[in-house]
Order: C-alpha cells, then structure tokens, then sequence
C-alpha cells in the first residue's frame, strides 16, 4: 500500500511515523538511497595509506579506505563469502596494510582478487 506522505508532512510539523516507520525507510530507500549518489564521505577522512573509515548507506555497512598507490576505494564492510563483518571500528589505520584480515576465514584486500565483488564506485 502507497505511504500517503502528504497527510504524514504538514506546515509546522511532521508526523513521527517519517522518524521511525519501517514502511517510511523502505520507500526512502527505494526513491532515495537506491536511486541517486550518495555521500558516503571525504577523502580527508583517510589521508594516509591503511587508514579506513566505516559508515552506512542506507542499510549496508561501508569501509572507506586509501590504498598504498594513494587511490580511495569504498568496500561493503562484509565477507563476500559469509558475509560477516570485516571491520567492527569506526576509523583507524590497518597498518598500512593491503588488506584487512577477517576473522576465521582469511583476508579481503583492497586492490585484489575481491575488487570486482566487493568495491563500490563514488
């Protein structure tokens, strides 16, 4: 059934449903996040090699990263095989590594083999 946001939005207030309805979230997703470009952040969030950030667009969790030839890559924060999370912190440095390791399943790199499964154009 349609969301009939007009009754939902009114000059001076918005009805809490905007905030917390699933059925609100789901057809933002469909007209916005699914849609258009999103921000997912700046490159001066990541100004050295190794160095990574986590956020979310929409519902999936993203890793934003420098990689050791200076390029920004944005990744899903989740194994392609399993599907478990890769980085569980907000932003840090991976020890100027190519890759972060996973648990119990082995390592994703940034410029490897996973590119073509995991990477994200801006």
């Amino acid at each position: 059934m349609p969301i009939d946001f007009g009754s939902l939005v009114e000059p001076d207030r918005v009805h809490k449903a905007c905030y917390a309805d699933e059925n609100v979230f789901e057809q933002e997703l469909k007209s916005i996040f699914y849609k258009s470009w999103i921000y997912v952040g700046h490159e001066s969030q990541v100004p050295n090699a190794g160095d990574y950030w986590t956020t979310w667009i929409g519902k999936e969790r993203m890793i934003i990263c420098r990689a050791e030839d200076g390029q920004v890559h944005v990744l899903y924060n989740r194994c392609p095989h399993r599907g478990t999370l890769i980085c569980n912190n907000l932003h840090g440095n991976s020890g100027n590594k190519k890759s972060f390791q996973l648990q119990r399943v082995g390592i994703a790199n940034v410029e490897g083999p996973f590119d073509h499964v995991m990477e994200v154009w801006l």
